[in-house]
């Protein structure tokens, strides 16, 4: 086996050399998928589904990222990044009078639900020395599709419409979060939007072309392009997540093969784990089980469950998927327990999810085999996810364990992300020691709080010396480290070679056996 990671180059915060490699979770979980509104192709980090609503509209029936997150946040997730897909969606746009012609502006997030309102005043300008009468102020008001309040404001002083000037509306607002300039600018500035009458009050200037949702997603849509950065390629802005979702493009329909290869193949570079829902109308555990035996994509990277659900809050809506929620428990897990420990039995679904069919004990043992967690009721009548292993088994079984791969991309990601300051530094004896300190010091932490079980000799190993850096003595800027640790449910250790270097970083899985270490 030898999986490689590239994890490319990412902005962020530069570790310390003595800074202590943390041992604490923080999941991040991705969604990816249709919303009412908010910015396209755009990873935006949320903490609540109150914020999610503020930019993204909430739930509604284009699309599921609303519902998935809402289940998120109730089942126990802290943090989640979006990044909203639309297909021939267009923006809102307004037009403010300009003598005989005009200003269009269009918003710059589409969707039905996204509008705006504009108000234009001379305020301060034209009493100025040398005011030749071609600036004015514009305001700009992002109206929430919520609460139908003012849920954003921009204003911008002294604009033109006069190409190649200073302040030239078209180039100002490129740096607008609400809206972009449409067409040709007029050859005078736009009329004031003040009112007539002694107070003078000031009045806007509404849509009078609404945006639209465009088409259905397709998978293409979702997965999108790695050169643009769109669909699931946004998410290459981000420096790290742990799970991945994407709710179904509609109700009853299932997510494609082809987002689903795709976002697994991401997932596996990434060090993250793609949450798959199960076909939709499945009547019964055999029928499900016919299709696991037919279908042969099986990934350590993928999680998945049975059976879907109904929410006695939303009736109408029929038979849901529950990936979003399952995504939730595991983060709620891992503030709570450890990455290393399996869900407790005290972290139940929410009252009003009821699973489309009741899974008996026996045939929880087989989805598990299978690798497909078995959503089960207990004495409680309460649904709780029962199987601690990934979608990797087949036909005769053979599963991963789930805590056990999130246990080594923990730890790979933690290890990858905090050395990286070697690379500011010369690889010589010196660094590859301090390396050498700061991971077995992680390590050692893990171990005394039982991330590899039973603490003992041989829990764990690194290597930062001349036998991992053969590169560094040909001249190259590269830091080599050899890591290995064993799971608490095997008896091998698993190893793995980490390379830092100017143009990212590798990982890739080594053999083991015995005292000796081949790499991969």
């Amino acid at each position: 086996m030898n999986d490689v990671a590239y994890t490319g180059i990412t902005v962020g915060e530069m570790p310390a050399e003595d800074q202590s490699i943390p041992t604490e979770p923080a999941t991040t979980a991705a969604f990816v998928g249709r919303a009412l509104c908010g910015p396209v192709d755009l990873p935006v980090t949320v903490t609540s589904f109150a914020e999610f609503k503020r930019c993204f509209g909430g739930h509604g029936q284009i699309g599921g990222v609303g519902s998935a997150v809402e289940q998120f946040f109730a089942h126990g997730g802290r943090r989640a990044v979006i990044v909203r897909v639309a297909n021939g969606a267009t923006g809102a746009s307004l037009t403010l009078p300009a003598g005989d012609q005009g200003l269009t502006l269009t918003a710059r997030n589409p969707g039905s639900s996204e509008t705006f309102r504009a108000s234009v005043d001379y305020d301060g300008l034209d009493d100025r020395p040398g005011s030749d009468g071609s600036r004015f102020n514009l305001t700009l008001q992002r109206i929430s599709p919520q609460t139908r309040l003012i849920d954003d404001q921009e204003i911008f002083r002294g604009l033109t419409c006069r190409d190649g000037e200073e302040s030239n509306v078209r180039d100002v607002l490129l740096g607008s979060g609400l809206v972009r300039v449409e067409g040709t600018l007029p050859e005078c500035r736009p009329d004031a939007t003040r009112t007539r009458g002694a107070d003078r009050s000031v009045s806007y200037v509404p849509v009078d072309r609404p945006g639209t949702d465009g088409h259905p997603l397709t998978d293409y849509d979702l997965i999108g392009s790695a050169r643009s950065y769109s669909g699931l390629f946004a998410l290459q802005a981000v420096e790290h997540f742990s799970l991945l979702y994407a709710p179904p493009l509609g109700p009853g329909s299932d997510t494609g093969a082809a987002f689903l290869m795709a976002a697994e193949r991401f997932c596996r570079r990434r060090g993250a784990f793609l949450v798959v829902d199960p076909p939709a109308g499945c009547s019964s555990c055999d029928e499900f089980e016919i299709g696991l035996r037919r279908d042969g994509f099986r990934s350590p990277h993928l999680v998945t469950y049975f059976p879907r659900m109904t929410d006695e809050r939303r009736p109408e809506d029929g038979e849901i998927a529950v990936g979003g929620a399952l995504a939730g428990l595991l983060a709620r897990n891992d503030e709570s327990e450890h990455v290393w420990l399996p869900p407790a039995e005290g972290a139940p679904f929410c009252r009003t999810l009821r699973p489309v069919l009741d899974v008996t004990p026996p045939q929880a043992g087989v989805l598990r085999q299978h690798g497909v967690i078995a959503l089960c009721r207990g004495a409680d009548r309460r649904v709780r996810p029962q199987g601690d292993v990934t979608y990797s088994g087949g036909v005769l079984g053979g599963a991963t364990r789930l805590t056990t791969e999130r246990l080594a991309h923990f730890i790979l990601q933690r290890v990858e992300r905090s050395t990286r300051w070697v690379l500011f530094r010369r690889s010589e004896r010196v660094l590859w020691r301090a390396v050498e300190r700061q991971v077995a010091e992680f390590l050692q932490r893990l171990e005394g709080a039982g991330a590899f079980g039973v603490p003992g000799d041989g829990a764990w190993f690194v290597r930062c010396n001349s036998s991992t850096n053969t590169a560094a003595a040909l001249g190259r800027q590269s830091v080599g480290i050899l890591l290995g640790f064993r799971p608490a449910d095997q008896h091998e250790l698993r190893v793995y070679s980490l390379v830092q270097e100017p143009g990212g970083s590798r990982i890739s899985r080594a053999a083991f056996t015995g005292s000796r270490v081949a790499a991969g």
